[in-house]
């Protein structure tokens, strides 16, 4: 499924990874550094009901970008 959403072989994934657990880990790392980053920005100056509002918006937000999936 990976390997087809991608456009590649079934193998070539196992080529820069050396198992399918080791891609699952780089797959998901990569979405919680996203998620982290999103969760780290709200407005400055904001009061604090307005940043707990942007965090929790956060997630929403990244599974609303065109062509992302969702890895958390």
């Amino acid at each position: 499924m990976v390997a087809k959403a991608a456009g590649v072989s079934h193998a070539e994934p196992y080529h820069h990874f050396a198992s399918l657990d080791e891609m699952l880990a780089a797959v998901a790392e990569r979405g919680f550094a996203q998620l982290a980053t999103a969760m780290a920005a709200p407005a400055p100056g904001s009061d604090p009901r307005e940043r707990l509002l942007q965090i929790d918006g956060a997630m929403p937000r990244l599974n609303a970008i065109p062509d992302r999936k969702s890895v958390v």
